[in-house]
């Protein structure tokens, strides 16, 4: 898979380089979806949420815990950890060493027999690493590209680069490591946090509470309990305004269609759109995109009355 994708997420800093490509379908071996590396705080949060691609992470310094199901991971340099599609998962770095990781991720239909060969599976998902130096010179040099992101071929090598290292290694790991089980409290599975992260990572696709509930294994009722005490509104209510949110943001930044805004937030039928546009922010999405120019351009203009 080689085609120029869409960028949704691009940050290069000193402590952190992440690029984002909008996930496509997986009618593909393997994809590349994101990548990058983070220098993290102490005590940085990840999670939990589920993910809908693949992602390995290589540790190079610090220390940090996984947390998958009620299995706890506590890992160090020289070795690394994976997630499966679907699975959910929560990590912390140290409070005091916090860790810094290289990551790539990946989708298509290949993903899960590469990770079984990289030496992971649905219920081990971290392991020694004896060529730590190679598969992190690869993403390093997958990183570089994040300067010129749409180099799609490049970029498909590097990620081919780190995965034949972690296929490689497996032969010769030490393999899995010890893990603990996580005791009841705070660091259990936070059904509401995860399914908030789905809503607000998968929104353009078709979710109901039913499928939600299904991807979380519990069911609707507990679902729709845990997730209206968390959030104060249900799970509908929450997509609903998540949609609008980024509909308004995108009326108000780009000259897409209303077609197109309207089929980017999940809805195929832009009619239906407009009447649900309307009836929670109280104009159609034409009079909004017109009202907010409007705002933008008297804000110019004060600016420069100044």
């Amino acid at each position: 898979m080689t085609d120029t994708k869409e960028i949704v997420g691009w940050v290069r800093n000193e402590n952190e380089i992440h690029i984002q490509f909008k996930p496509q379908n997986t009618d593909y071996d393997l994809g590349l979806i994101n990548f990058g590396r983070h220098a993290t705080p102490p005590k940085y949060i990840y999670g939990p949420l589920v993910r809908d691609f693949a992602v390995v992470h290589i540790i190079t310094r610090g220390r940090g815990c996984v947390i998958i199901d009620d299995v706890r991971y506590v890992l160090q340099p020289d070795q690394c950890f994976a997630f499966f599609p679907g699975q959910i998962h929560y990590y912390e770095s140290d409070a005091h060493i916090p860790w810094e990781y290289y990551y790539i991720g990946f989708n298509g239909w290949k993903t899960t027999d590469v990770l079984h060969r990289a030496g992971f599976s649905e219920n081990v998902i971290a392991r020694s690493l004896n060529c730590t130096e190679q598969v992190v010179s690869a993403i390093s040099d997958l990183c570089e590209t994040s300067n010129d992101p749409f180099q799609p071929f490049l970029q498909h090598g590097y990620m081919y680069q780190a995965l034949h290292y972690l296929i490689h290694d497996a032969e010769t790991s030490a393999g899995s490591l010890p893990v603990e089980r996580v005791a009841d409290g705070k660091e259990k599975i936070n059904y509401a946090r995860v399914a908030a992260g789905i809503l607000n990572h998968s929104y353009a696709e078709s979710i109901t509470l039913n499928s939600l509930a299904c991807n979380l294994g519990i069911s609707e009722g507990y679902l729709n309990v845990c997730f209206q005490q968390e959030n104060g509104k249900t799970v509908y209510q929450y997509l609903l305004e998540r949609r609008i949110n980024v509909a308004k943001e995108s009326l108000r930044v780009t000259n897409k269609s209303i077609k197109r805004v309207a089929l980017e937030v999940g809805y195929f039928d832009a009619l239906y759109f407009a009447r649900l546009f309307r009836r929670h922010v109280g104009c159609t999405p034409s009079q909004y995109r017109q009202l907010s120019a409007g705002a933008a351009d008297r804000e110019r203009s004060d600016i420069h009355g100044k």
